[in-house]
């Protein structure tokens, strides 16, 4: 202002002095005149002072009003200028509000000063001076002057302060004092009335426990046990085990027959069938008594080296274990495997397993059937079971009795022994001596012994030499034997031989007539011929003439020729020379060359006059010319002719029936496939298809996709559920879903007022609402200025004084502008950080102090920190520490509740109770020796220490070391524990165990009991059992447990189940295996090594027939033949026919010139000089016959 006037408009430049003190109303004020004089002018002015009313003097600074109410209690003194307080109240500064009036009576004992404060009479103490505190009365408290509140002297505590207690952390106490009532307050896990029981709740692996308030016994959780609740039990008694739990130790007490760890092992001791043993203590396991065996002890065992036996007894099964060389269920059976003999030895029965051809108890005797013998052998004693009419040790000798023989045959040898009358080596002698007759029978031959001068064979012939003949008598036949030279029946008849050209020739003994040399004929023995080892032909006994033998021709007989009408040929014989002549359309030296000129489907082809050989026509091949052929390289096909068959050869890349498959084998991107040697089809490589095999597909089933491959195409065909080119897209639909899968893509085709990925989300256009329907997400489309997932929030945009905002475009949700807050965006604040305040804004508008930050404007600092111990009063900022720490920095901490000491009000020293000990007043000791414990107490750590021969936190665990039979065993610090010597093991180390591995055993030591543990692979009581589980060519077993036996796996057995066997009864076979063994076991009927052969021998009327025991072949009876032995066939030669059987069929076969179904024709004539004309009239299919040209050839 001073610079905004004119120096020349001043009217007075000066300064007047007006009274300190104004008048209290204009009526009463004073006037004071005043002249002010200036260069152009002159003012002369009439000033009064006065205050307002209401306003009090002198400066009309104060308002005053006088009011009796909530809000005052005063009257105004105009006068003086000043505010009156009403009686009782006070505080003028404070418009009266304070009340006091001066009480001594039960409600309040004090007088009120100039202020209105209340002044407590003597002993008074409080905000009404009601507390009455008399400190000089007693000496353990003193009062606080302000509140009255005794506070007790150093350990006194109480009301009044007269409950003593000091806190102790030593062996008389771990506690502190309840700083109200001075009761004892255990520390934190103490107990007891002096606080000397400890106690710390557990629920891991030290304990599962809490303590028993007010005296800190440790009370289990449910289902532990123990002093220190670590044992876990829960009574059990069903299946799984049968027992109750020692309520102290938690010891599993087992009911009655039941043991083990678990009490699940249940053992009643018996002596009876069902068992002898007793049950160990502690596992139930059964002890059984001597000699019994097995897990009921129910095998009885006792081992013997005599005629009861040779064997010992498994300890565990108690099942015998023959010596060496000793078999059988009592191992009475003694067999050794021989290296001379023939036989093992069966593992089980010790019996002798004969090998190959060997048979008897010994195995000693050979026999191997023969194809050229006559017997089977005997599966026991190998002994010969000759064939049927054959006997002897080796089955060589024949015989069968004959109706028209004379003879039985001995079971035996075989030899024939004669009826009566009949002798001789086939019996076929007849002697009967005869009254009449003159001879005895040889008892041997059967010979006749002729009587004197009675010679010949019946003894018939009788001559006595003559004096006057020419003969002496025939020992033998009693004929007469004539001088030299004379033959005849008297010897009348002269003969001399010759050799010369007068004849060759000898002179028969008896008439005397000449008898020709060897090739010599005629009367005279002059004609010459001599049958021909490599001739065929006889020579005529009378003339010498050559008689060619059946079916030889020629001068010389030396052109064989049969006439044939079979396979063999097809011709007749030239009865002179012996020329084959064939049939027609036969050819070939032999005509056995069928050929017959065609020239339709059959073939086309002409024949070969010499061998019948066809010869085909042009472009006709193969061995009937019936297969075309004209080679090609055309649209017909692409082929060569194979001149002997006719076969097309194709060309190369050419395949087909015609060749015209062209195929080349491709590797590329023209195709990917080998070509089919016989029809050129394309052969496509792994994972391609399609006709060029262009089409790639692999079957997958991952993340690439989840199809099969068409074989064909090579399309993938998807799984089910499985859609897509590639077969990865998976829909499945459900009734609970909205959408069916398409077949193509496998994309869901939602429902109606269905939409999105998975056909999820419904929207329905509504006339009542406010959006359209997204055709492919469903989402709801909003009408304009309407948002949100129902479109029903309804927004537009403001900038006005209703709001300033713009909209959500999802939620339809104001969205405020920068500095704008509250529901309707109307609330303005902007964040600082300065000397102004330092805050953000909230988003109803309203500041939010920065952190540290407190105040109206935020512009007080108080950070809390982690190192401090208080917190900021949210509202001020100021520091209010944290419970239990004191200081102007909060930093000096004592807390004594619950815990083992208390805090020095003044300093915050800890003083612990009694039986606490340490800096921190947290070891407890309280000296013991009972059963809680067996120790003193450090007097300055509070440690335990124990008494000798007590170890363990508590000192209750007693230990002296031992070295007899009571134990072996020193004492570990500082627990206590048993640590046994070298060698030594269990709950008392009197349990011996040193680990072996070699002859006496393989096993180490349990570290806990001293058991034996076996080394891996060795079982039995001292592991002494190698045991080894195998699966490949060396066996296929496991190792039972305990005893390291080997236990098969199915289907395989022997001693290291090596053999396979599995039970079958189908196509495979019909047997069953040996459980030790492994060998087959054919069942009942069934033979060979697979069992496959059925065999059942009929015990009737029917039985025509037995089963070999090997093999299960059927053995015909006599007169059976065929597979099945139901062909009846027995060699006949009489009026029902006449014919032998065929060995394998039974088919019988007629006889030389008989035929028909029962061979009972008869063709008289030789058919093969003429044909027969007495053979009666047959069909054309008579199997007997063959007719050829009008003539009959009967097949012998």
């Amino acid at each position: 202002m001073e610079d905004d006037y004119v120096k020349d408009e001043v009217i007075y430049d000066g300064s007047i002095s007006l009274p300190k003190k104004a008048n209290k109303s204009q009526s009463s004020s004073k006037a004071y005149p005043l002249n002010l004089k200036g260069k152009y002018i002159t003012l002369n002015l009439i000033i009064k002072i006065y205050c307002d009313p209401d306003y009090l003097i002198p400066d009309c600074a104060k308002y005053c009003v006088p009011r009796n109410d909530s809000k005052g209690h005063f009257a105004c003194d105009y006068e003086h200028g000043r505010k009156v307080c009403l009686p009782g109240w006070f505080g003028v500064d404070t418009d009266c509000t304070k009340y006091c009036l001066s009480q001594n009576n039960e409600q309040s004992h004090y007088n009120c000063s100039e202020t209105g404060e209340k002044l407590c009479l003597n002993n008074w103490y409080g905000d009404n001076c009601t507390v009455y505190c008399d400190e000089l009365s007693n000496q353990t408290f003193y009062c606080n002057k302000t509140t009255g509140r005794k506070i007790c002297q150093p350990n006194w505590f109480g009301i009044n302060c007269s409950t003593y207690c000091k806190t102790h952390n030593d062996s008389t106490g771990y506690f502190h004092c309840n700083i109200t009532s001075g009761l004892k307050v255990c520390n934190p896990h103490w107990y007891g009335s002096n606080c000397t029981k400890y106690c710390r709740e557990q629920n891991e692996t030290n304990g599962h426990y809490f303590c028993q308030k007010p005296h800190g016994f440790k009370i289990c959780h449910p289902g532990w046990y123990g002093i220190f609740c670590t044992v876990s039990c829960k009574q059990e008694n069903d299946s799984n085990a049968y027992y109750s739990c020692n309520k102290t130790s938690g010891l599993k007490v087992c009911y009655q027959h039941w043991y083990g760890a678990n009490c699940n092992v249940y053992c009643k001791e018996q002596s009876h069938s069902s068992g002898h043993y007793l049950c160990n203590n502690v596992t139930g396991g059964k002890i059984c008594q001597k000699y019994w065996y097995g897990l009921n002890c129910d095998v009885y065992c006792k081992e013997q080296s005599n005629s009861n036996g040779h064997y010992f007894c498994n300890n565990v099964t108690g099942r015998k274990i023959c010596h060496q060389c000793w078999y059988g269920p009592n191992c009475d059976v003694y067999c050794k495997e021989q290296f001379s003999g023939h036989y093992l030895c069966n593992n089980v029965t010790g019996g002798k397993i004969c090998q190959r051809y060997w048979y008897g108890p010994n195995c000693d005797v050979y026999c191997k059937e023969q194809s050229s013998g006559h017997y089977l052998c005997n599966n026991v004693t190998g002994g010969k079971i000759c064939q049927r009419y054959w006997y002897g040790p080796n089955c060589d000798v024949y015989c069968k009795e004959q109706s028209s023989g004379h003879y039985l045959c001995n079971n035996v040898t075989g030899g024939k022994i004669c009826h009566q009358y009949w002798y001789g080596p086939n019996c076929d002698d007849y002697c009967k001596e005869q009254s009449s007759g003159h001879y005895l029978c040889n008892t041997v031959t059967g010979g006749k012994i002729c009587q004197q001068h009675w010679y010949g064979p019946n003894c018939d012939v009788y001559c006595k030499e003559q004096s006057s003949g020419h003969y002496s008598c025939n020992n033998e036949t009693g004929g007469k034997m004539c001088q030299q030279h004379r033959y005849g029946p008297n010897c009348g008849v002269y003969c001399k031989e010759q050799s010369n050209s007068n004849g060759h020739y000898l002179c028969s003994n008896v008439t005397g007539g000449k008898i020709c040399h060897q090739y010599w004929y005629g009367p005279n023995c002059d004609v010459y011929c001599k049958e021909q080892f490599s001739g065929h032909y006889l020579c005529n006994n009378v003339t010498g003439g050559k008689i060619c033998q059946q079916y030889w021709y020629g001068i010389k007989c030396d052109v064989y020729c049969k006439e044939q009408s079979n396979s063999s040929g097809n011709y007749l014989c030239n009865n002179v020379t012996g020329g084959k002549i064939c049939h027609q359309y036969w050819y070939g030296p032999n005509c056995d060359e069928y050929c017959k000129e065609q020239s339709n489907s059959s073939g086309h082809y002409l024949c070969n006059n010499v061998t019948g050989g066809k010869i085909c026509q042009r472009y006709w091949h193969g061995p009937n010319c019936d297969e075309y052929c004209k080679e090609q390289s055309n649209s017909s096909g692409h082929y060569l002719c194979n001149n002997v068959t006719g076969g097309k050869i194709c060309h190369q890349y050419w395949y087909g029936i015609n060749c015209y498959v062209y195929c080349k084998e491709q590797s590329n991107s023209s195709g990917n496939y080998l070509c089919n040697n016989v029809t050129g089809r394309k052969i496509c490589q792994q994972d391609w298809y399609g006709p060029n095999c262009v089409a790639y597909c692999k079957e997958q089933s991952n993340s690439s996709g989840h199809y099969l491959c068409n074989n064909v195409t090579g399309e993938t065909i998807c799984q089910q559920c499985w859609h897509g080119p590639n077969c990865d897209v998976y829909c499945k639909e459900h009734s609970s879903g909205h959408y069916f899968c398409n077949n193509v893509t496998g994309g869901k085709i939602c429902h109606q007022y269905w939409y999105g990925p998975n056909c999820d989300d419904y929207c329905k256009e509504q006339s009542s609402g406010h959006y359209l329907c997204n055709n492919v997400t469903g989402r709801k489309i909003c009408h304009q200025y309407w948002y949100g997932p129902n479109c029903d929030a309804y927004c537009k945009e403001q900038s006005n004084s209703s709001g300033k905002y713009l909209c959500n475009n999802v939620t339809g949700g104001k969205i405020c502008q920068q500095y704008w807050y509250g529901p309707n965006c109307d609330v303005y604040c902007k964040k600082q950080s300065n000397s102004s305040g330092h805050y953000s804004c909230y988003n109803n508008g309203s500041k939010v102090c920065r952190p540290n930050w407190f105040g109206k404007n935020c512009s007080n600092f108080c950070k809390e920190e982690n190192t401090g111990h208080y917190d900021c009063n949210k509202t001020t900022g100021f520091k209010i520490c944290h419970k239990n720490w004191y200081g102007s920095n909060c930093d000096i901490y004592c807390n004594d509740v619950g815990r083992n000491y208390i805090c020095n009000i003044s300093t915050g020293e800890k003083t612990c109770w009694s039986h606490w000990y340490g800096n921190n007043c947290s070891k407890y000791c309280n000296e013991k020796d009972d059963g809680m414990g067996h120790y003193l107490c450090s007097t300055t750590t509070g440690s335990k220490m124990c008494l000798m021969h007590w170890y363990g936190i508590n000192c209750t665990n007693y230990c002296k070391k031992k070295n007899n039979t009571n134990g072996h065993y020193s004492c570990q610090k500082p627990d206590g524990l048993r640590i046994c010597h070298p060698g030594w093991y269990g709950l008392n180390c009197t349990t011996y165990c040193k680990a072996k591995n070699d002859g006496m055993g393989h096993y180490l030591c349990h570290n806990t009991t001293g058991l034996k543990i076996c080394r891996e692979h060795w079982y039995g009581v001292n592991c002494t059992k190698y045991c080894r589980k195998q699966n490949d060519t060396n066996g296929h077993y496991f190792c039972h447990k305990p005893n390291g036996l080997k236990l098969c796996y199915p289907g395989w057995y022997g001693i290291n189940c090596t053999v396979y066997c599995k039970e079958q009864s189908g196509a495979n076979g019909h047997y069953s295996c040996n459980k030790r063994t492994g060998v087959r076991v054919c069942y009942r009927y069934w033979y060979g090594y697979d069992c496959t052969v059925y065999c059942k021998e009929e015990s009737n009327v029917t039985d025509t027939y037995f089963c070999n025991k090997k093999t299960g072949m059927k053995i015909c009876h006599s007169n059976w033949f065929g597979p099945s032995c139901t062909t009846f066939c027995k060699n006949t030669d009489d009026d029902s026919g006449h014919y032998f059987c065929n060995e394998t069929s039974g088919s019988k076969i007629c006889r030389a010139r008989w035929y028909g179904n029962n061979c009972d024709k008869h063709c008289k004539e030789d058919i093969f000089q003429n044909s027969c004309k007495n053979i009666e009239e047959t069909s054309g299919d008579d199997s007997s016959g063959v007719k050829i040209n009008s003539m009959w050839f009967i097949i012998g």
